[in-house]
């Protein structure tokens, strides 16, 4: 018998490389995200001179690339950081995943130590092996906190981090929060609150001409020549517009439109295909959207 992947590796396929047209994929380049780009550079900018950066914090619906973004620049920071041998750090945590400061801490460790495991050890060693780290090594160590909301003691988390600066006699930490809860400050506690100094960023939804441009160079590199009609990018663009303004959503319907294609064996994707896939990822999509949103 011919093996069953055998026979599906034989089939056409409108995709060149599905992972670009996959909602989790980082591109290169970021269209109208260039302002954006530049204020995160300028707030970062003092690590190379050894000063401390401020913390500040990122607000936006989801699918507004603020999470893009930011990796964007930090990419761009690390690439700087080796060739000129400064020593800066940076650690990327996703609060949903670890929506605790012990987790927070964990994860942010793993980063620094990589081949040490402080699984088990009390919230407070764990704390103090994150000053040691800047003092020891002199070096200057950014958090991103995703979704920073979800941590249960944020309030807890964010006045140690804030409060551990005092405590260093070399290098820094500092903390780039990234959350769809424009509100989620209001929980921390004043005395937090006034030792952050923080700035803040706001990144608006994008609307259905600047979503269109985002998707014709990812479709570009997705899928195959002259597979992609210009209808079916319009189409899923201004969805998306419609909906939210929501990058990922644009993004998942072309991808879902390509497998539909590939499951009918057609060698083209029409704005009949975006409506078919419209149909397919709404739960989906509504589901993503809603499980963002604060309480």
């Amino acid at each position: 018998m011919e093996n069953i992947f055998e026979k599906q590796m034989a089939k056409n396929t409108v995709f060149l490389d599905k992972d670009i047209i996959s909602s989790h994929y980082i591109p290169k380049n970021l269209p109208f995200r260039e302002p954006q780009i530049d204020e995160i550079t300028q707030y970062l900018s003092p690590v190379l001179n050894n000063s401390k950066p401020n913390n500040f914090f990122i607000y936006g619906k989801t699918g507004t690339g603020k999470t893009s973004t930011v990796k964007h620049v930090l990419e761009q920071l690390n690439e700087f950081v080796k060739k000129h041998d400064k020593e800066v750090n940076s650690c990327y945590v996703n609060c949903r995943s670890h929506p605790s400061k012990y987790k927070v801490l964990l994860k942010s460790l793993k980063k620094l130590y990589p081949d040490k495991n402080f699984l088990g050890y009390s919230a407070s060693f764990v704390y103090e092996k994150l000053l040691d780290y800047s003092n020891e090594t002199n070096s200057h160590t950014i958090l991103v906190l995703d979704e920073i909301d979800k941590v249960k003691d944020v309030d807890e988390l964010m006045y140690s981090l804030s409060r551990g600066n005092d405590e260093l006699d070399n290098g820094s930490i500092t903390v780039i929060g990234i959350s769809n809860n424009l509100t989620f400050k209001e929980k921390l506690d004043p005395r937090t609150k006034s030792s952050l100094c923080e700035r803040e960023m706001i990144f608006s939804p994008y609307n259905a001409t600047e979503l269109r441009k985002i998707l014709g160079e990812r479709s570009a590199k997705a899928f195959k020549l002259n597979v992609v009609k210009e209808e079916a990018l319009s189409l899923a663009a201004a969805l998306a517009a419609q909906e939210s303004g929501d990058a990922r959503t644009a993004v998942m319907l072309m991808q879902r439109a390509g497998e539909i294609a590939d499951t009918l064996q057609l060698s083209t994707i029409d704005d009949s295909l975006v409506e078919k896939a419209k149909v397919s990822v709404e739960e989906e999509i509504i589901i993503s959207m809603i499980s963002t949103l604060p309480d």
